[in-house]
């Protein structure tokens, strides 16, 4: 239902904020960063859907790159007091308790049973993630219609330093952006469906360097392998003869 008198939502919004969680989608072809902002007029966290090539840092070439974090750890001392520790580390990839700039875009109007959302609300719509890089202070707890922008570092910027080794590439071998997310989203659909063994590192998470090795045997041995006419009636009767 749309109100006469419409809302003025944003287009974008521009936090830094914390990634309280990080797991595939029930269908297997995304990643869900639930993010602890929450949007205006909203009391649940901020969940975005992403492919995975967006959960890694590139640099201006493309290639992965090796980044500083922020990340917010609880620790509990002897007493059971819970106090947050702030832990810098540097890696490739986002992860659960980082905290980050994000630019989110306003997407499409959700609907339930056919029917679209009230369009006054940020929370009807879905939010697409624009760019994601690695944040340090305070982050923001509770967004509204007036929240001022805040600094996005591009993933490119000074804040990442290029990695000293080139992770599954080889220098002198390219292949596209496009073709690299479709061979990540295949794998992660075939890990969902537990066909790839393997993949579940010893503490639980996911072991990216398999992930990695599996992409890169399927782009090699699948995608990369030209598409050949299936053989002919007549062809078939041949090799029967023989």
């Amino acid at each position: 239902m749309v109100t006469e008198n419409m809302v003025a939502l944003p287009e974008t919004f521009n936090w830094l904020t914390k990634v309280n969680r990080k797991h595939l989608s029930q269908a297997g072809t995304k990643w869900v960063l639930e993010l602890s902002t929450k949007l205006p007029q909203s009391q649940y966290e901020t969940s975005i859907y992403i492919n995975p090539d967006q959960l890694m840092y590139l640099d201006e070439n493309g290639k992965e790159m090796q980044v500083e974090h922020t990340r917010l750890v609880p620790e509990q001392d002897d007493e059971g007091n819970v106090t947050t520790v702030v832990e810098n580390f540097t890696n490739n990839l986002v992860e659960e308790r980082d905290l980050v700039f994000v630019e989110l875009s306003r997407g499409k109007l959700k609907e339930k049973n056919g029917v679209p959302l009230n369009a006054d609300y940020c929370s009807s719509y879905w939010w697409n993630l624009e760019s994601l890089s690695p944040g340090e202070g305070t982050p923001l707890a509770q967004a509204n219609l007036n929240t001022p922008r805040q600094q996005v570092n591009s993933p490119r910027s000074a804040n990442g330093t290029g990695s000293s080794v080139d992770v599954g590439q080889n220098p002198t071998f390219e292949v596209r952006g496009d073709i690299k997310g479709h061979c990540e989203k295949i794998i992660a659909q075939l890990a969902v469906a537990k066909l790839l063994p393997g993949l579940e590192a010893e503490d639980g998470g996911i072991d990216w360097g398999l992930f990695r090795q599996y992409r890169d045997e399927y782009f090699h041995n699948v995608s990369n392998v030209p598409v050949e006419p299936l053989p002919s009636e007549e062809a078939e009767e041949v090799v029967e003869e023989d």
